[in-house]
């Protein structure tokens, strides 16, 4: 319930509850992508291309338990 009252607090979230589900994965499906900008950017991937996958792969698997956790708390209103 915390996580739900917090999203409640901005403008964009407080009078819509699919507009949290929203957010919450709009930021899930868009972790892998912000890793990988980052990857190469920091990183010399020229040598790797595995290394390329391995973080994609990595980022999706976290990003889908995070999101999937998040929604699981964002549904504690309606258990």
């Amino acid at each position: 319930m915390k996580l739900y009252n917090r999203l409640g607090k901005y403008r964009l979230t407080s009078t819509s509850y699919s507009r949290k589900f929203l957010l919450v994965a709009f930021i899930g499906i868009h972790l892998p992508i912000i890793a990988l900008v980052a990857a190469l950017l920091f990183f010399d991937l020229t040598q790797s291309k595995w290394f390329v996958v391995l973080v994609v792969l990595i980022m999706t698997l976290l990003s889908s338990i995070l999101t999937l956790s998040i929604l699981n708390q964002l549904t504690s209103p309606i258990k």
